[in-house]
């Protein structure tokens, strides 16, 4: 399974915890309202991001901008949804490198990971050193810079899929 999608990040709405929900449910209203006709479908909250599911037709560089500019969103990451395993993960962040605009250049990297599925078999720190060899095999030249990289590899973890992005849009 490998699927394109859009995670979008939000702001403070995250910390309003009694009413959370509504803010969530406005947002969302919004997102969906804003990119009608796009060919987004299943909106869906996850651990204070939404998923947003993109057809094959879809601009995704279109839905993205717009995305940006609703009111409440701090990032948009399109993403890949992979099955929540190590060689999932690794085999599609190996594919998206190779595939990468940048890859016969001169460029920094960095990985960043996000964890929310804590019984996922490895810790953080160690999927983002492991993608980094990974990173590192397909493109020598690169370097690594965790501060300001040229290139920033994002993983998710969740229970039902990783989401990886190699592109953030700040809202």
């Amino acid at each position: 399974m490998s699927d394109q999608v859009i995670l979008i990040s939000y702001g403070e709405i995250a910390l309003k915890k009694g009413r959370r929900h509504l803010f969530e449910r406005k947002l969302l209203d919004n997102l969906r309202k804003t990119l009608k006709g796009n060919g987004c479908h299943q909106f869906k909250t996850l651990r204070g991001r939404i998923k947003i599911g993109v057809s094959e037709n879809s601009n995704v560089d279109t839905v993205c901008a717009k995305a940006a500019r609703v009111f409440g969103v701090v990032g948009v990451h399109p993403s890949i949804q992979v099955e929540s395993t190590w060689e999932a993960i690794a085999g599609k962040v190996a594919e998206m490198i190779k595939e990468h605009p940048l890859l016969s250049q001169n460029k920094t990297f960095g990985v960043q990971t996000i964890r929310p599925w804590k019984e996922f078999p490895k810790k953080s720190y160690d999927v983002g050193r492991d993608l980094g060899t990974v990173v590192l095999d397909i493109a020598p030249h690169w370097s690594v810079d965790l501060g300001n990289p040229d290139v920033e590899v994002i993983v998710e973890i969740h229970k039902e899929n990783t989401y990886i992005s190699t592109r953030k849009i700040k809202g």
